[in-house]
């Protein structure tokens, strides 16, 4: 285990007028994504590092291009400041460790000129456990788990790793993905879940992630021959982003809907 050190902590009024101090304080030192913060009082902190199991001090990586140090207490801070409950730290901890991991090339990811970003995909039994949706509306707005726990690895991203718009990060338009990015695995699959297929038990609670461009909507309708929809998924694929063209992965997103009726029809996953 490599030990970090721990981080200056915030000074002023533990009152509303404070924490309204607060936040401005950040917007002027550039240490937000752009939309207020939670104030990351010790209290809060501490809460969110008992939260993780973990060693405050562990160090789970550096993230480009600042090359900052992701320790337990720096990422529970930024947890805190995505507006992220403790329950929620375990997996913010697990998508740090993933995208510091060598293969996601995170120094890639930061400078690329492509409006690309992490996108969380969480699976297994903790879906359900912290109130990740993973249903109706799980791109978009209105739950508190994905909001945040995407937004707390962005805030990690900028604040750590320097992640600026036109600094440390060269995306040449941005994306609304950058502000937060993450979803849940229905718990209601007919098929082999996601985290199954890459080797572990049906039952662990698994975080994977995906550099993305923004989802692509594809709406064909939940009536008729299932082989419709099949179509219209391929037509759409044929044209993704062209740093897919001579290769690479895509994730592919199926409302439970058209899974169900096409697994009833006898299509599997593959």
């Amino acid at each position: 285990m490599v030990m970090g050190k721990e981080a200056p902590r915030i000074s002023g009024l533990d009152s509303v007028e404070g924490a309204l101090s607060t936040v401005e304080q950040y917007f002027e030192n550039g240490w937000t994504d752009g939309l207020p913060i939670v104030p990351p009082t010790e209290e809060a902190v501490e809460r969110m590092m008992a939260a993780s199991g973990r060693d405050p001090l562990e160090v789970l990586g550096v993230i480009p291009p600042r090359m900052g140090v992701a320790t337990v207490e720096a990422v529970a801070t930024n947890a805190v400041m995505a507006g992220c409950r403790p329950e929620y730290m375990p997996v913010v901890v697990s998508a740090v460790e993933a995208v510091v991991d060598e293969p996601f090339d995170l120094r890639g990811l930061q400078a690329t000129s492509d409006p690309a970003a992490p996108m969380i995909i969480v699976s297994g039994p903790i879906v359900q456990h912290v109130g990740i949706n993973h249903g109706i509306g799980l791109f978009g707005h209105g739950s508190r788990a994905n909001a945040t726990i995407g937004r707390a690895l962005r805030l990690v991203l900028v604040n750590l790793g320097g992640g600026h718009p036109d600094t440390g990060d060269k995306s040449t338009l941005g994306s609304p993905a950058k502000y937060s990015f993450c979803i849940g695995v229905d718990v209601d699959t007919p098929w082999v879940p996601v985290h199954a297929e890459m080797g572990f038990e049906a039952n662990d609670s698994c975080v994977t992630v995906y550099a993305s461009d923004a989802p692509r909507g594809n709406n064909p309708g939940g009536s008729g021959d299932m082989e419709f929809p099949l179509w219209i998924l391929a037509d759409s694929m044929s044209n993704l982003n062209h740093n897919i063209i001579s290769g690479g992965h895509a994730v592919v997103v199926v409302s439970p809907l058209i899974a169900h009726k096409l697994s009833e029809e006898g299509w599997s996953k593959e």
